[in-house]
């Protein structure tokens, strides 16, 4: 599980909560007893990371398959989903935003937003679930706070 919320903190970019949002991912998903991510997390994932984690390839001439991990990312860079959402849906994995919807029917003027990067249909739900909670909290520690 990679969670990449470095650019929750871009304060000029981002939507209020995703400090708190980022932070309260890392959270939950660091949380073994809670049914946090098993394997390695990353404050800071890039696109590599997608290679390295979530695809794998062999053979000759090389092909991509899942490999059943997820990343998700705060405050995605746009230039970052143009490659991204095809190397993903490519090897069969699923690429979404925070509410679900898919990023491949985004459009390019939209800009940056939060995603998920899942190997898998069940694995993308459990994370959607996971970020809804990990907005739940963020809001419950952001009401009344002001802007950075």
């Amino acid at each position: 599980m990679y969670l990449d919320g470095f650019q929750a903190f871009d304060y000029d970019t981002s939507q209020p909560e995703d400090d708190a949002v980022a932070a309260a991912l890392y959270g939950v998903l660091i949380d073994r007893h809670q049914r946090g991510a098993f394997d390695i997390m990353r404050q800071y994932g890039n696109l590599s990371a997608l290679l390295h984690v979530l695809l794998g390839w062999r053979g000759d001439p090389p092909w991509m398959e899942s490999q059943g991990a997820g990343m998700v990312v705060v405050n995605e860079n746009l230039a970052n989903l143009i490659p991204a959402v095809p190397i993903v849906a490519g090897a069969a994995g699923l690429s979404c935003d925070f509410d679900g919807r898919p990023i491949a029917e985004r459009r390019l003027i939209d800009g940056r937003c939060s995603v998920i990067h899942a190997a898998n249909a069940p694995l993308r739900e459990r994370l959607l679930g996971v970020v809804a909670g990990a907005r739940q909290i963020a809001r419950q520690q952001t009401s009344g706070r002001q802007s950075p």
